[in-house]
């Protein structure tokens, strides 16, 4: 199934001739975030605390190294997936266009409470319609074809990776051994598509929660000849509380 794809589903994935974990883990806080900020393309880097949520996941992630880290060009998810990657014991991350974030139109750079405080009704609509209401901001139609893509593409990396040799190290924990697997570093708003997508949701709601640096990790395993068998083994997987978090419950 090629770029012509309307949902990443079981069949999306046939051609994997292994099980794969694909890792979707949003960046960790930046400046942006912590002041309230619609980020969009803009760039704002990580705080302290983001920095440490990055290597708290990297450390999180080690088990399943080495693996592939891909992430955006923006730099609070290209300086995350550094220090993921540098965590969990993997090459550098491969930067791809495709998971940047949304482009959030006349909104970006624009505080919460200043846009609320600005007009109730306007508020009311971003509320009910999401980005949807806001000039310049990416459709959802053209959200869910790039989710479609940036699958596509993080398939190709899959199927790249099968054609390699497995690691030969041998589980020292009494488990069998993992499967492969890939991490990719977005951010909030892209990666409620590339859930979205493998739903076939083409809406903006209901929305799925996001914490930063959380992961959601996919499963995929060969079925049959024209279907894989896939799976949502993690939602909102958050870091451990007091771990880096900012959260104390």
């Amino acid at each position: 199934m090629g770029a012509d794809a309307e949902i990443v589903d079981g069949a999306f994935f046939a051609g994997l001739s292994e099980s794969f974990e694909f890792f979707l883990i949003r960046h960790g806080e930046s400046e942006g975030n912590s002041a309230g900020i619609f980020q969009g393309r803009g760039e704002y880097p990580l705080t302290a605390l983001g920095r440490e949520q990055a290597a708290e996941r990297g450390r999180l992630l080690a088990s399943w190294a080495p693996c592939p880290v891909l992430c955006s060009p923006l730099s609070r998810a290209r300086e995350s997936a550094e220090i993921i990657a540098s965590g969990a014991g993997c090459a550098a991350p491969l930067v791809v266009d495709e998971l940047q974030e949304l482009d959030t139109g006349s909104w970006t750079s624009r505080s919460w409470s200043e846009l609320r405080g600005e007009s109730a009704e306007r508020w009311a609509k971003f509320r009910s319609e999401s980005w949807a209401s806001v000039e310049g901001a990416e459709s959802p139609e053209a959200l869910y074809g790039r989710a479609i893509a940036a699958w596509g593409m993080l398939r190709s990396v899959a199927s790249a990776e099968c054609a390699k040799p497995r690691p030969t190290a041998i589980p020292t924990d009494g488990h069998p051994a993992r499967p492969r697997a890939i991490v990719a570093v977005t951010h909030g708003g892209f990666l409620q598509w590339l859930v979205r997508a493998t739903f076939g949701c083409r809406s903006w709601f209901p929305l799925v929660p996001l914490g930063n640096c959380t992961a959601y990790r996919l499963r995929t395993e060969p079925a049959s000849a024209d279907r894989a068998y896939i799976a949502w083994d993690a939602l909102d997987d958050r870091l451990p509380v007091g771990a880096a978090t900012g959260r104390t419950g």
